[in-house]
């Protein structure tokens, strides 16, 4: 047996131009995707051990769709080719409990057990508190300091220079790409018969607008009186998907999970490529979503009134709803 050694390296692309955003966007891309990561420091930022990354359950910055247990209950990973469409950041989590990509710095931390890229301003370690979340419940200090101003670890670029990281990460995020639908090229008629069921039904009240939720924040939340439970509450939406006594909606620190007052409303941009479907994956498919198991959800739009309860025309909106992708009009 022999050692391990690295003969010679082989470029298989051209490198981005130093100090460009697409150099920027590589870095952020090489952090999203590692567990380790290459900063100004030697210590294990990204995770600890080099156990976990971004990418472990954001695969290319989509979604494993799979259900993990989080402190606010189970939720389905949520792809974040969504966070940015439109021009504006949505509310993030399915409770709204984030209000700035930055915000994910408890995720390194608490989840991935990493040392985490924010720093005081004086360049010494942030010390880990509930605070990173930017939202504590009644703590009007969680609220002055936005993590997007924070002082950022120095990540090292190709060229040898360095960009603060969590820049980099959100200069990423902001460049993924939402999935192709097969039926990108249909020409069924029934999809545009779907497509004004959706309409008729006013399921755009919820699943309006360029990214297909109405979810959009201007900015961190500086007004206390929105956050509820460290929850944005006016970004929520009930619409009866939630059951406390589901087999799964346990939370992480053996607390009731977070869900009484609704969910974000999850966008409909390539909503074939990601079941299953609702925060804890309750509807394997749409058309479980669409069945008379969830009635409260498929009439929200309509006052309650139940305007889907033809086999036939909720067979049309799952056509439509498994044709959209970034090319399909948004319904506003």
């Amino acid at each position: 047996r022999f050692p391990e050694q690295v003969n010679a390296t082989l470029r298989s692309t051209a490198l981005p131009a130093a100090g460009s955003n697409e150099e920027l966007v590589l870095v952020g891309k090489e952090l999203y995707n590692t567990s380790v990561g290459e900063f100004t420091n030697s210590i294990g930022n990204m995770s600890k051990d080099g156990w976990q990354s971004c990418g472990a359950c954001h695969p290319f910055g989509l979604s494993d769709n799979v259900v993990w247990i989080f402190a606010t209950g189970p939720r389905r990973t949520v792809s974040q080719h969504i966070d940015f469409t439109g021009g504006t950041l949505r509310a993030l989590n399915w409770s709204g409990i984030f209000d700035e990509e930055q915000d994910f710095e408890l995720n390194i931390r608490g989840v991935s057990g990493g040392a985490g890229l924010l720093l005081n301003a004086d360049g010494s370690a942030l010390e880990e508190t509930p605070n990173i979340a930017g939202l504590v419940i009644g703590d009007p200090a969680a609220l002055a300091v936005h993590n997007s101003e924070r002082l950022e670890l120095q990540a090292r670029t190709p060229s040898g220079g360095v960009v603060p990281a969590w820049t980099a990460l959100v200069a990423y995020i902001q460049t993924i790409r939402s999935p192709i639908s097969p039926l990108h090229d249909s020409t069924d008629p029934e999809i545009a018969e779907g497509r004004q069921i959706f309409i008729n039904n006013n399921c755009q009240v919820c699943h309006g607008g360029p990214r297909w939720s109405i979810s959009s924040i201007q900015g961190p939340v500086t007004d206390l009186t929105q956050v509820t439970g460290g929850q944005i509450v006016p970004q929520l939406r009930n619409v009866g998907t939630f059951n406390p006594a589901d087999v799964n909606e346990v939370r992480a620190n053996a607390k009731p999970p977070l869900g009484e007052a609704g969910f974000v409303p999850p966008s409909l941009l390539s909503v074939f490529a990601f079941p299953p479907y609702f925060h804890n994956g309750a509807a394997g498919s749409l058309d479980d979503v669409l069945s008379d198991k969830f009635i409260a959800h498929r009439s929200a739009g309509t006052g309650g009134i139940d305007s889907l309860s033809n086999p036939d025309d909720r067979r049309k909106l799952i056509k439509f709803l498994l044709s959209i992708d970034a090319t399909t009009e948004p319904i506003q």
